[in-house]
């Protein structure tokens, strides 16, 4: 990923469009810390700009990302739902000894599970025995517990039955209604053009133009998704 600027602005939903291999991914990681990143920076909310060296820094700085594998980046399967909506805003919970105040904590998780419309048996089943929907409820219960200013989405819906996308598209204009900024890598072009108010596109790595709604079209989507591998689509007609 490089060369790559943009912004979002609050009650804004920013989508991130390209081919598979095309740094969607990179891009998000990158800014949240997940990856360490060469250069660049990032300012939230007006904060002086600064490049996170880690997801802890990002996350007090005011991010969120729900990650594109929930399984193995997103949730602590064996572990409750209680455990794992609260686990990134503990704080609230803990008294002046140190001890989680449990009645609270799971009063607060059972308000975000309605919050979701999460379906469980109750907070105390385990997060593996829910469907994919569901699992991804949690993981977006989690962030609006933590009440972030910017959430990033990866591939929020894949591997979700259509019912659940719609739930979380609701989730996440529920994020707009509250002002938050909202970015979303996706490699469905149907869901960026249903949900965004602009769609980014990336090519070999690099941000080669965005689009504001009524702009776009699936033709000049595929087009600049294209455009950073034309050198490569020349020599290999070429050869």
């Amino acid at each position: 990923v490089r060369d790559v600027s943009f912004e979002v602005r609050r009650g804004e939903v920013l989508g991130v469009s390209g081919l598979v291999g095309s740094g969607r991914t990179e891009l998000l990681r990158a800014i949240f810390g997940a990856d360490r990143a060469e250069s660049g920076d990032v300012s939230v909310a007006g904060a002086p700009p600064r490049r996170f060296r880690e997801p802890r820094e990002a996350v007090r700085a005011g991010l969120g990302m729900i990650p594109e594998d929930r399984k193995t980046e997103g949730l602590l399967l064996p572990r409750s739902i209680l455990m794992n909506l609260t686990l990134g805003r503990l704080r609230p919970f803990r008294s002046r000894v140190g001890l989680i105040n449990g009645r609270r904590e799971r009063a607060e998780a059972v308000e975000v599970g309605r919050r979701v419309h999460l379906k469980c048996d109750s907070v105390e089943q385990p997060v593996e025995q829910l469907s994919g929907g569901n699992q991804q409820k949690v993981v977006v219960g989690r962030w609006l517990l933590r009440d972030p200013d910017v959430v990033l989405f990866d591939e929020p819906t894949r591997g979700i039955d259509v019912a659940a996308k719609f739930a979380v598209y609701a989730l996440i204009d529920e994020l707009v209604g509250r002002g938050k900024g909202v970015v979303i890598v996706s490699s469905e072009v149907e869901e960026l053009m249903l949900v965004c108010d602009r769609i980014a596109v990336t090519s070999a790595g690099r941000l080669v133009e965005t689009f504001q709604r009524g702009e776009w079209t699936h033709e000049n989507l595929l087009a600049a998704a294209f455009r950073g591998y034309a050198n490569t689509i020349d020599e290999a007609q070429a050869r």
